[in-house]
């Protein structure tokens, strides 16, 4: 009775390649998350008492193509408070652009400071496409043309979809490689 001992290794395998068929094609929230840097040294604007300063701290900018929203967290140190305003503008390193979104405009007395504001969808993904040409800028009154200031790159965005597709996708070559992985998730 070799065929009945079959069974379990055949519906395995059909398993593990429904599987795979599933996840590249299933629809996967579509984040791109980017760790900047901020600091009042980055800032660059036409009246230099203006922007700088010593502050330094984090922003997490999570750009979300399936529901156009940009989400923002920031952190910071060594900068008056509050923060009277934060956005992103468009202009590559070492130059000042316009603003192109606004994450909030009401002032914040303390760090952190989080949140998501919705976005034309067109921007949305040339943020996410052209990431170098856009920065994030935070103001308070000391400095308002920008107190820190931290550049969006390509090499900082971590795709989540893609790395978890990847992960499994390198790990299950057999039932027992699938089970692991999906035991462990």
């Amino acid at each position: 009775m070799a065929i009945p001992r079959m069974i379990p290794v055949f519906m395995g395998a059909i398993l593990i390649a429904m599987s795979m068929a599933l996840l590249t094609v299933a629809p996967v929230s579509a984040d791109t998350t980017f760790d900047i840097e901020i600091s009042g040294a980055a800032e660059v604007c036409d009246v230099a008492t203006e922007c700088g300063g010593d502050g330094t701290g984090t922003a997490v900018i999570d750009v979300v193509t399936d529901t156009d929203e940009i989400c923002f967290d920031l952190d910071g140190a060594d900068v008056t408070l509050p923060i009277t305003a934060a956005h992103i503008h468009e202009a590559p390193e070492g130059e000042a652009g316009p603003v192109v979104v606004a994450l909030f405009t009401d002032p914040e007395a303390d760090f952190p400071i989080s949140g998501c504001v919705t976005a034309d969808a067109g921007l949305v993904a040339e943020i996410e496409a052209n990431p170098e040409n856009y920065y994030v800028n935070l103001h308070n009154a000391d400095f308002p043309a920008g107190a820190l200031r931290g550049q969006l790159a390509a090499a900082q965005a971590e795709t989540v979809q893609v790395s978890i597709m990847k992960h499994l996708c390198d790990e299950v070559t057999t039932v027992a490689e699938f089970n692991a992985v999906e035991n462990a998730g």
